[in-house]
């Protein structure tokens, strides 16, 4: 059961009412048009439990894919006033073993094993 809030005109919150496990396979993706572009490390889409997420590198256009292991940047780079899908695919084997692979419109950009420990989630 999920509990979707609009924040405010830009942002959504989903409150879960269950738990993730540490050791869980996820995906999470999202659609993002920049309006304008500046140097900074931007968020686009987060998860709490394994911590990670889909954002640019500290220049702000270039695709990334972070978990608390580090960053993992794409190829792509972002444009202004162009619609982009973002996706990342996370197979856990355990708590500290996580096969990344990050994706932009479908195509792929970067794969590697993170070895950061993911911590279960309960909200």
């Amino acid at each position: 059961m999920s509990l979707y809030t609009l924040t405010n005109a830009n942002y959504l919150t989903a409150t879960f009412a269950t738990s993730i496990p540490a050791i869980s396979d996820a995906t999470i993706m999202c659609w993002l048009k920049l309006a304008s572009v500046s140097a900074a490390y931007h968020t686009f889409c987060c998860i709490v439990g394994p911590a990670a997420s889909l954002s640019t590198t500290t220049d702000g256009v270039t695709s990334n894919f972070a978990t608390l292991g580090g960053d993992y940047p794409g190829s792509v780079v972002f444009e202004t006033g162009i619609w982009y899908h973002m996706a990342m695919t996370i197979t856990s084997s355990s708590t500290t073993s996580h096969f990344i692979r990050g994706y932009v419109n479908g195509i792929f950009q970067t794969e590697v094993t993170d070895t950061s420990t993911f911590s279960a989630w309960t909200g």
